[in-house]
């Protein structure tokens, strides 16, 4: 069975979409793309639609975890924003209802799948890659109901993909984990990874 990596941009509500872009590999050397897709669906579904796949890691772009009691971030994401990272603190109430969804995911899909945290555009801006860039490293192709034509990509695509990207990175080598398992496991592309290649 492949190695399987799933990305998820998750929306703070159902109503909203949520992007989904799933990554196989059999040898973890080169990647094929072969599901990226807008999902409308409550939490409960979208855990069932992401087991389908059979998940080895799923990563998420969405706070899995809550902040220390009266504090606006976590100690992960303060290690984000000292490296250059951009994050809205959990207080916000968007990001609290964002929160409340991501860890009812959660508590489905770790019953299946290791499940840690990313922020797609903080991971651009930390390692210094583009998107093309980092198809590039991983050796990512397109296959079945995956075209990777970035054009024209959706936004919540798009991220799920550099989420289902980041995760790729830790098989090869390209990604770091931050934080712990208590509040999060967040992953990022090492820092300047694309301007020191």
């Amino acid at each position: 069975m492949p190695y399987r990596v799933v990305g998820v941009d998750l929306s703070a509500s159902e109503k909203k979409a949520t992007g989904l872009v799933v990554l196989e590999s059999v040898n973890l050397s080169r990647w094929r793309c072969v599901e990226a897709r807008l999902l409308y669906t409550d939490t409960v579904s979208l855990a069932m639609k992401i087991a389908e796949y059979v998940p080895h890691l799923v990563v998420v772009d969405a706070p899995l975890s809550r902040p220390p009691r009266g504090a606006g971030f976590r100690p992960a994401e303060l290690q984000v924003l000292r490296l250059g990272g951009r994050l809205l603190p959990l207080t916000l109430r968007s990001m609290s209802l964002l929160l409340e969804r991501a860890l009812a995911l959660k508590k489905y899909v770790e019953s299946y799948a290791e499940v840690v945290e990313t922020h797609p555009s903080s991971l651009l801006e930390i390692s210094g890659c583009s998107i093309e860039e980092l198809i590039s490293i991983v050796s990512l192709s397109s296959h079945g109901n995956c075209i990777i034509e970035l054009d024209k990509l959706p936004r919540d695509i798009r991220d799920a993909l550099l989420a289902s990207i980041v995760g790729v990175g830790l098989s090869k080598g390209f990604s770091m984990v931050m934080g712990d398992n208590y509040y999060t496991r967040f992953i990022l592309f090492k820092p300047g990874l694309c301007r020191s290649r």
